[in-house]
């Protein structure tokens, strides 16, 4: 069953790649689904296929029924619908390939970078309210303009070695964190720039560097871990050498947590007969988590994925701390049933082909790759619950719109350059 649902993901991802890199389209969108559904194969297909075989502490199990493989099937399918219904239907009219190397975009893309790094240190120190939902955002958007100016070749040498220094401090910090994931998207930045500006020489090696990661999951652990925090790295069978074993036990623990596929046949079979349905509402929760916390400082915290791991057995019950992930699959089902969730993520679907279209096809496309960057391109990896993911996409998106607007107000633009 998971070699036919793998299968059927394949296919998916293969109309994703034509639609949006190969069509006569091509040019007008940005490879969102396609990173969306490699997303669901990897994590849906190959993850799942793996552990039922490989990893022996699965918290569930390894089977995988009718239901959940339909269901998953259809939810991926009706997001692609949804996805390339509205971006086929909307009437935005693609521009001139319009690159704007303002001096505004570069002021507010390296002052951004800086309020990072003070963003991050700060916070290992201090609670400040709404800081922690900026911090990533504000990185994606410098880096990726960044990274689109550099592609373009306009950036001189001395800002080439500041952004190539920017980068090391920031993997320095994701190492120390022990946090692969960062890793992965700041490269994934990078292949949708190339993807987008074609520049295909590039994006190879970078598809070979993200895929290589997966295998580094246990390294990097046991280095943040033991080395730098000196705790127990609680990997299971995992030593610190380059054997096979190492590597082995290095892709189990990352296949465990990640067999989505799994995971999903274990909350049906269990939801509502064993567990009832969640009463909470994602796309409520959603807008409320838009409420800085600074105006509510009262507002709930969300805490779903050690609540979730405990009621469904993943978890033991007196755990307090350790959190479980609720991909997409899992939020919606528990909260809107089967046929509810596969309605609501075609409308979202389709949210994400107008907003992805929009996007592409502005005349100042560094800028409005920023934004695709840091508000947009996070939720193809639909990992963790939906209103923790997308929960203060608006308020970031005002905030940057403001930023750019006050910096242009500041220092005059450069003049356009058709590329």
């Amino acid at each position: 069953m998971i070699l036919t649902v793998s299968f059927l993901l394949l296919i998916i991802l293969a109309f994703s790649l034509y639609f949006e890199l190969v069509s006569e389209n091509s040019g007008q969108y940005f490879p969102f689904f396609s990173l969306a559904s490699s997303y669901y194969l990897i994590f849906y297909g190959i993850f799942p296929y793996y552990a039922a075989s490989n990893v022996p502490h699965l918290p569930y199990d390894g089977n995988v029924g009718i239901k959940a493989a339909l269901f998953t099937v259809v939810f991926v399918g009706f997001q692609f619908a949804g996805y390339f219904l509205a971006a086929r239907s909307c009437k935005f009219e693609a521009g001139p390939a319009v690159s704007i190397a303002t001096a505004a975009l570069k002021l507010l893309s390296w002052s951004l970078m800086g309020t990072y790094f003070i963003i991050h240190f700060a916070l290992q120190k201090y609670q400040i309210p709404s800081l922690p939902q900026l911090e990533k955002p504000f990185w994606y958007f410098a880096f990726s303009t960044l990274v689109y100016l550099l592609l373009q070749r306009q950036l001189t040498l001395l800002p080439v070695v500041v952004l190539a220094v920017a980068m090391i401090s920031k993997l320095s910090i994701n190492l120390v964190d022990g946090l692969l994931t960062p890793i992965i998207f700041d490269l994934l930045i990078v292949l949708s720039a190339a993807l987008y500006l074609k520049s295909y020489r590039s994006v190879l090696v970078l598809v070979l560097v993200c895929l290589s990661l997966f295998g580094s999951y246990g390294y990097l652990k046991h280095f943040s871990r033991v080395v730098i925090k000196g705790e127990l790295s609680n990997l299971y069978d995992f030593r610190p050498d380059l054997s096979l074993r190492s590597l082995k036990a290095s892709i189990d623990s990352m296949a465990r947590r990640s067999s989505h596929l799994l995971l999903i046949d274990h909350v049906i079979e269990r939801t509502p007969s064993m567990v009832p349905f969640d009463q909470r509402n994602p796309l409520i929760d959603a807008m409320i988590n838009h409420v800085p916390r600074v105006i509510w400082p009262s507002k709930p915290r969300e805490t779903l994925g050690n609540s979730f791991g405990k009621r469904y057995g993943i978890l033991n019950a007196k755990d307090m701390t350790t959190s479980w992930n609720l991909p997409w699959t899992v939020d919606f089902y528990i909260t809107f049933g089967p046929a509810l969730s596969v309605i609501t993520i075609f409308i979202i679907g389709g949210v994400f082909g107008l907003g992805v279209r929009w996007l592409a096809t502005r005349k100042d496309q560094p800028f409005w790759f920023g934004i695709y960057s840091a508000i947009v391109l996070p939720l193809f990896y639909q990992e963790s619950n939906f209103s923790v993911m997308t929960g203060s996409v608006f308020s970031v998106l005002i905030l940057l719109l403001v930023a750019y607007r006050v910096a242009k107000l500041i220092v005059p633009a450069t003049r356009p350059v058709t590329v």
